[in-house]
């Protein structure tokens, strides 16, 4: 007779003995899962794993945020952010910066989001928050409005991500190309334009699948790269 097995063995016998790390890698092996029994089990695991380590908070906070197999929730999403982001989590305080960019769970508060994207900035040069601090900059939320500080950031943010895989390398390409095209806080130059647009328009591509709000970046990309050769082909006749 063949022996029926529970497919959460495994990870149940590193609960039993409170192996969190491996729970955790267990989990984080099957955050990504599309089966429903699967994803209760990742979740519960997360819930199990929080009080040993952040990350599990952030990694449970996607399920809400993103309502996945769960109930759409921002607020338990930025309690559970929040909870990693107070605990060093780079990711989180990321993830905090955009509630209150976006007004996710409140409304918009651009002092908050400034706070939580300089935090990310200042302790790990991370890309994601420099580059939203050059969006803030650009446009004047919270701070001065400062073009050629906005470009800075958004340099030096692509300065620490060009050599990984960061999933926002294209967002920064996208404004250094605008930048470059348009004269904003930096010489116009249309070489450069339709090189970073040329790039960023690749990889929103590759994220169409996944991301429903990258067709109005394709969208954008591909009119400001049409601004960009049109510049070059006069330069060439």
């Amino acid at each position: 007779m063949e022996i029926m097995t529970n497919i959460f063995d495994e990870v149940d016998g590193y609960i039993a003995d409170e192996d969190w790390d491996s729970v955790m890698h267990w989990a984080e092996t099957n955050h990504d899962t599309t089966d429903e029994v699967t994803a209760k089990k990742v979740m519960e695991c997360y819930e199990l794993c929080r009080e040993f380590i952040p990350a599990a908070s952030l990694n449970l906070g996607t399920f809400y945020y993103n309502g996945v197999f769960v109930k759409q929730d921002f607020k338990k999403a930025f309690e559970l952010y929040k909870v990693a982001a107070d605990a060093g989590e780079k990711r989180a305080i990321c993830n905090c910066a955009y509630c209150f960019y976006y007004g996710r769970h409140q409304e918009v508060d651009y002092a908050e989001a400034f706070k939580y994207f300089n935090k990310g900035a200042l302790l790990f040069d991370d890309p994601n928050c420099l580059y939203k601090l050059g969006d803030m900059y650009l446009n004047g939320y919270f701070v001065e409005k400062n073009e050629k500080y906005a470009f800075m950031l958004y340099d030096r943010a692509y300065d620490e991500c060009k050599s990984g895989d960061d999933f926002c390398v294209a967002d920064i390409q996208f404004r250094l190309g605008k930048c470059f095209l348009r004269g904003i806080g930096t010489d116009k130059d249309a070489e450069n334009a339709n090189a970073y647009l040329c790039f960023a328009l690749f990889q929103f591509y590759q994220r169409r699948k996944t991301e429903p709000f990258v067709k109005g970046l394709i969208k954008s990309t591909k009119k400001l790269l049409a601004e960009a050769q049109e510049i070059l082909d006069k330069e060439t006749l």
